[in-house]
């Protein structure tokens, strides 16, 4: 579970709690299961991967330390959140010492428009960010900018929370989505690029999963209440009905679930329009 490596760089009582649970966000841990095990088949490889919108770093920092073989670059346009990644980062680094798997990330502050790498990045991770840009208009140039950062056959790995009117929520319960714009069939036509080859397209979160989301949402504000309450939406959401684990492409669009995990492949040779 995300998290369990990042516990060197706490103190006692909270590296036990992560040590053996992972952080406690259900959303956070509903993510990781449906990409993680995407990861894992590149862990053997010497991978260059970019982490397009790492907020504080927490995905990149426990991809290194899993995949110390791994070259990784932290890229957000929040120069503070970055600042915290290198904290925790120097954190696990004293703690552990290079020898036992301490990370070194390069970190990148700069908007995804504007960032040019040196050299191109095997696989590209895009959590919870990319809808941002889509719904300000700038998704072909999103995409645009994801394939240039992206050697030919590498890999982008995208997580985009679905509209409400998508998410299977119960009317009775509060639930908080950042995409109030971006539907299902904008975010395929995107995908649907003359360099890319679209390899997955699972929906995952299902109903239990929402539920859980919902009611933890409406316990947050009672401290105590919520954390009661946790072990039984823990245990909820991992009966999910779409826990992200199948392997299988092509799910129906019209699947209800809070999330899409969409993974592409930049063709090895793309086709004349792309550069025309």
């Amino acid at each position: 579970m995300i998290g369990q490596y990042l516990s060197p760089a706490y103190p006692p009582l909270r590296r036990w709690i992560l040590r053996t649970w992972g952080v406690a966000d259900l959303h956070l841990r509903q993510q990781w299961q449906a990409v993680w095990p995407r990861l894992r088949r590149h862990a053997r490889r010497s991978v260059r991967c970019l982490d397009a919108g790492c907020g504080a770093g927490l995905w990149t920092l426990e991809l290194a330390r899993r995949l110390p073989a791994w070259q990784l670059t932290g890229l957000d346009r929040d120069a503070r959140a970055l600042e915290r990644g290198r904290g925790l980062g120097r954190r696990l680094g004293s703690r552990l010492g290079r020898r036992l798997g301490a990370p070194g990330i390069e970190w990148i502050a700069s908007g995804f428009l504007a960032y040019h790498p040196a050299e191109p990045y095997d696989l590209v991770l895009s959590i919870n960010s990319a809808h941002y840009m889509i719904a300000a208009g700038l998704g072909a140039e999103l995409f645009e900018r994801f394939c240039d950062w992206l050697r030919p056959g590498g890999e982008l790995i995208l997580v985009v929370p679905r509209r409400l009117a998508e998410i299977p929520a119960a009317r009775c319960l509060p639930y908080s989505t950042a995409n109030k714009q971006v539907t299902t069939r904008q975010l395929l036509d995107l995908a649907a690029r003359p360099a890319f080859e679209l390899c997955e397209q699972v929906p995952f979160v299902g109903r239990p999963g929402v539920w859980a989301q919902q009611i933890d949402l409406a316990a947050a504000r009672h401290r105590l209440v919520h954390a009661a309450a946790y072990p039984a939406l823990a245990l909820l959401a991992a009966f999910d009905d779409l826990p992200g684990k199948s392997l299988l492409p092509s799910a129906s669009p019209a699947t209800p679930s809070a999330y899409w995990l969409l993974r592409l492949r930049k063709r090895t040779h793309p086709l004349e329009s792309h550069h025309a």
